[in-house]
């Protein structure tokens, strides 16, 4: 795919509509007499990033099993890291509801603490069985089965 992209790159600043602005003297830049090349080497350059960030993060995200395995630790570090992760979580799907860029998955009860919601996705976790699910859609999963909306 980066192949491709550079390639497309490559041919639009050879020939952009039967002009040949790769050829022009250093001075002379493609921007000044090719202003739709510009426009579409800018494109194509925000296509590169973007498909590279999604590709690192496809990389990155954490599974259901490496969070397992922070959260059963005996370490404390592993432990609070566990703690961490599951509430910057929750958090976050709370505020992405308040703005109303998600829908109303899980509803907590009014007086329920955080320790309350960790300790329950805990447990859940202890018993984990689907190994390479994204971690963030177990905790939903959980949430969504011990906190449903009536």
């Amino acid at each position: 795919m980066l192949l491709i992209i550079l390639q497309i790159l490559y041919l639009t600043k050879i020939n952009y509509s039967g002009r040949n602005c790769g050829k022009l003297k250093p001075q002379e830049q493609c921007s000044l007499h090719c202003p739709e090349e510009n426009t579409l080497l800018k494109a194509l350059s925000l296509l590169l990033i973007l498909f590279l960030a999604r590709t690192a993060q496809a990389e990155t995200q954490l599974t259901e099993k490496e969070l397992v395995t922070l959260c059963s630790s005996q370490d404390r570090w592993y432990g609070g890291l566990c703690n961490g992760y599951i509430t910057g979580t929750v958090e976050s799907l709370l505020e992405m509801r308040e703005q109303g860029l998600i829908a109303e998955a899980f509803c907590f009860p009014a007086l329920i603490t955080r320790g309350n919601y960790i300790d329950q996705i805990r447990t859940v976790l202890a018993k984990s069985s689907s190994p390479n699910t994204p971690a963030i859609e177990t905790i939903v999963l959980i949430l969504k089965d011990r906190y449903p909306c009536e």
